[in-house]
């Protein structure tokens, strides 16, 4: 990480999380996974491995939101941290 380019750096800060099965290596997804946002009240679940399920009817041109906890467990404190 710390002789990555600066570019990549700032990818991986924003866009990356650490993985909470390997120290040392972080996660950067690249499904469409990440084009969501966080949500405290997410309108997903993926609690259950393996997908997603809508918590509600989610409208036509509605932001598909879920909460980032439910894959990194450290999320809230940090992202407080940071904010």
């Amino acid at each position: 990480y710390e002789a990555a380019p600066a570019h990549l750096r700032e990818l991986l800060d924003r866009y990356a999380y650490p993985s909470p099965d390997k120290p040392g290596f972080m996660v950067y997804e690249v499904d469409n996974g990440r084009f969501m946002n966080h949500s405290e009240r997410p309108n997903t679940d993926f609690s259950q491995y393996g997908g997603a399920t809508a918590t509600r009817d989610i409208a036509a041109g509605e932001e598909i939101t879920c909460d980032y906890g439910e894959f990194f467990e450290d999320f809230a404190r940090l992202h407080l941290a940071t904010a």
